[in-house]
């Protein structure tokens, strides 16, 4: 599913988040039934600590990738974009002027800033799902 309004978005965060609570739940039941060794139930409570650590992560990158889908989809001019996805889009460009000495490169990424910030954004997103 595209993340083309804030309810798909919404959507895609609470569903990610739904099951990433009811794992960490049924681990809590798990540990606190108490029907294991003591050397059993510290692995439980330590592999508890792993998988919040696990789902914070997975929970944070799909809420980032997301979040960029949805800007990108919307298509909106680089001069309404923040400037941290106006780079996103220009990345190739100034990774080209990087690795280059060429003067033609430096230009285009100098006319793309003052001539074309009134166009419609192309942001790169690699689908999650």
């Amino acid at each position: 599913m595209k993340i083309q309004t804030l309810e798909d978005l919404n959507e895609r965060l609470t569903d990610d988040l739904l099951w990433r609570k009811k794992e960490i739940s049924d681990l809590k039941r798990l540990i606190e039934m108490r029907k294991f060794s003591s050397s059993k139930h510290k692995a439980l409570l330590r592999s508890g600590v792993t998988l919040l650590y696990a789902h914070w992560e997975g929970y944070i990158k799909t809420a980032g990738n997301s979040y960029l889908e949805f800007v990108a989809i919307r298509k909106l001019k680089y001069e309404e974009l923040a400037t941290n996805f106006v780079a996103i889009a220009m990345k190739q460009k100034l990774n080209n002027a990087t690795e280059t000495n060429k003067a033609t490169v430096f230009t285009e990424v100098a006319d793309f800033m003052l001539t074309q910030m009134s166009q419609r954004s192309s942001i790169p997103y690699k689908k999650n799902k």
